[in-house]
């Protein structure tokens, strides 16, 4: 059991044990609605056996990390998400924001990698990745990247190759425009 010690520090959390002082929790509430972890190591555990667990690096923002042995599955597993009533072609779901002050110390939104839906058809649902840079004042939409694996720059930007790099294409493959998709095409033997 825990309660608040109205005469402690920084309304420190504590543990109640038999009616006497237990322990300093290192968890603060500041009577604003805030709750605090005094150290900058402090962890949040989850689960029965406290598998996943959530830590302040200090300085640097948040680890989320899982305990044990997760097999070949990617974890740990951080989902967003949507609970529209109404979901339809064109929706935005989630978003990861990256967020930075500009000159007049006012935020402003860098970079952006939004979900969206494309087909929200039971069965069929497809989706696609939207990757948003701020240009000239303005967060714009630089990259679609669709469930298909075809993906296209939206701002008529040059792509540009740094040194010793290359594209490679499968066999068969094409380069084109929007009114010629096959202007370009590989060959089956690779050929151009």
């Amino acid at each position: 059991v825990s309660n608040l010690d109205a005469t402690g520090a920084d309304t420190q959390v504590q543990f109640n044990q038999n009616g006497e002082f237990g322990a300093d929790s290192g968890l603060t509430y500041d009577g604003s609605g805030s709750l605090g972890l005094a150290d900058d190591a402090s962890s949040i555990k989850f689960g029965v056996n406290a598998d996943v667990i959530l830590t302040h690096d200090h300085n640097k923002g948040l680890v989320l990390e899982t305990v044990g042995d997760g097999g070949a599955e990617a974890f740990p597993i951080l989902t967003m998400r949507n609970q529209s009533a109404s979901p339809v072609d064109g929706d935005e779901v989630s978003s990861i924001q990256f967020q930075g002050n500009n000159d007049a110390d006012q935020d402003v939104i860098y970079g952006s990698v939004t979900a969206m839906i494309k087909d929200a058809t039971d069965a069929t649902e497809d989706g696609s990745l939207m990757f948003k840079a701020m240009d000239n004042g303005t967060l714009t939409n630089v990259l679609n990247y669709n469930y298909d694996n075809s993906g296209y720059w939206t701002t008529g930007k040059t792509f540009v190759l740094g040194n010793a790099r290359a594209i490679t294409m499968e066999d068969g493959a094409t380069i084109g425009t929007w009114s010629r998709p096959d202007a370009l095409t590989v060959s089956a033997a690779g050929a151009l």
